[in-house]
């Protein structure tokens, strides 16, 4: 498993996402993507994935109730 940093321009698309996007959600994305790479406390060469969300489908829910 894999967690991604999501930039989204529209408010109410960030809203359904704050709600509904945690652990077990299967969510397919379409965006731009940008790597981050850095180096933490300890030396180690570190990255991250952002994507720039441009569309998005819920591919299936997770049984747990929403965050919010």
């Amino acid at each position: 498993m894999m967690w991604y940093d999501c930039n989204i321009n529209s408010e109410a698309t960030a809203k359904v996402f704050q709600t509904y996007v945690m652990q077990g959600v299967g969510v397919y994305i379409k965006g731009y993507s940008k790597i981050k790479a850095y180096i933490n406390n300890s030396g180690e060469a570190k990255g991250s994935i952002v994507i720039h969300v441009t569309y998005f489908k819920f591919l299936n829910f997770s049984k747990e109730k929403p965050l919010i």
